[in-house]
């Protein structure tokens, strides 16, 4: 288990509030959300562009540290479609 202190705590905050703003700019109209229907090409197209907006982001090392995954993985849990039946 990696050390947490508390400045690799406020480190991992940047990166979240980094990849959250990313993630709320872009679903403005609701695109991820899973009852919306997008062509394949372009979830494809948004889902490699925050995949490498998420790479970019600050201190994603310390993010993995406290939260034990990488970002782009840790939002894209909330926009996977529900088992509704």
């Amino acid at each position: 288990m990696p050390l947490i202190t508390e400045r690799v705590r406020e480190n991992a905050d940047k990166c979240k509030m980094y990849v959250d703003r990313i993630l709320m700019g872009i679903n403005k109209s609701n695109v991820l959300d899973s009852t919306n229907v997008l062509s394949s090409e372009t979830e494809g197209a948004l889902k490699g562009l925050l995949q490498a907006l998420a790479k970019a982001a600050p201190y994603t090392a310390d993010f993995k540290k406290v939260y034990g995954k990488n970002p782009y993985d840790y939002f894209l849990d909330k926009f996977k479609p529900n088992n509704k039946w």
